[in-house]
């Protein structure tokens, strides 16, 4: 495999709120990131869960989340939080900040380019 074709899950989750010019959050190769960040929190009892949008919303920092995006809310127990919605670049910075990178696999570590999909890479040096 070609080191050179991964990107790691905290670059991933980095590029998709600091680099928003140029990374749409929305494609299959920075959302798998999204996922793998919150599955690895919801191991930890954090309770997000995503939606997709049926028409346009606003994020709570206001950003735009256009219908058939992906978005995501808090659950509390017995059900939904507020009504807070964060975008998947917002997400991206949560995740990012509560450096999940650094929490054991759900299933991923990095995204292949070549081959076009997540795949878990154990690193050793």
């Amino acid at each position: 495999m070609n080191k050179y074709a991964l990107k790691t899950l905290k670059s991933c989750l980095f590029d998709m709120f600091a680099n928003e010019d140029y990374t749409d959050a929305q494609k299959e190769e920075n959302l798998w990131a999204l996922y793998e960040g919150i599955n690895r929190l919801n191991h930890q009892q954090y309770g997000w869960q995503d939606v997709r949008a049926n028409k346009a919303h606003e994020c709570i920092r206001g950003h735009p989340i256009k219908a058939r995006d992906v978005y995501f809310k808090r659950l509390i127990a017995g059900g939904w939080g507020s009504d807070w919605k964060f975008c998947a670049g917002c997400m991206a910075m949560i995740l990012y900040f509560k450096e999940v990178d650094q929490l054991p696999p759900d299933m991923f570590t990095h995204w292949d380019w070549q081959e076009k999909e997540p795949v878990n890479i154990t690193e050793t040096t």
